[in-house]
């Protein structure tokens, strides 16, 4: 528990450190204005390549940073839906309640968005397996 703990704190660290550099762009060359790096975009795609990787805790630690620093980012609402995603993935008892949790606030908190439909969508796929149904293909 503690290694993993340890382990998340360092890949934490280490993303946020290398987050300036993702540019592409050498060292001490301004970007311009329509260029600018976006931190919270980097860190949701980030996240986005750690759920296809598998790597479930490390996607909700970016997901959880992105969503605790960028209060007003424009990816608040794919975010928590890749937290939730995140969870389906991992699966087991725990993830799945995590996961109908997080789809719960995805749909509370952008009613109107797409990802309210996505993650409605991944409730009722959920409900549909609890219930013994064959789940449809994600």
């Amino acid at each position: 528990m503690m290694r993993n703990a340890a382990y998340a704190a360092a890949l934490l660290a280490a993303t946020l450190v290398m987050i300036p550099s993702v540019s592409g762009r050498p060292q001490g060359v301004k970007p311009s204005q329509g260029d600018a790096l976006q931190p919270d975009k980097v860190l949701y795609d980030r996240a986005v390549s750690e759920i296809q990787r598998k790597r479930f805790v490390q996607s909700r630690l970016l997901l959880q940073t992105l969503l605790d620093t960028y209060d007003s980012s424009e990816f608040l609402a794919k975010a928590r839906l890749a937290l939730a995603e995140s969870w389906f993935k991992q699966g087991g008892e725990r993830g799945l309640a995590q996961a109908q949790v997080e789809c719960k606030q995805v749909v509370m908190l952008y009613p109107d968005g797409p990802e309210a439909k996505a993650a409605q969508a991944m409730l009722e796929e959920m409900e549909a397996a609890g219930k013994g149904k064959p789940a449809p293909a994600r």
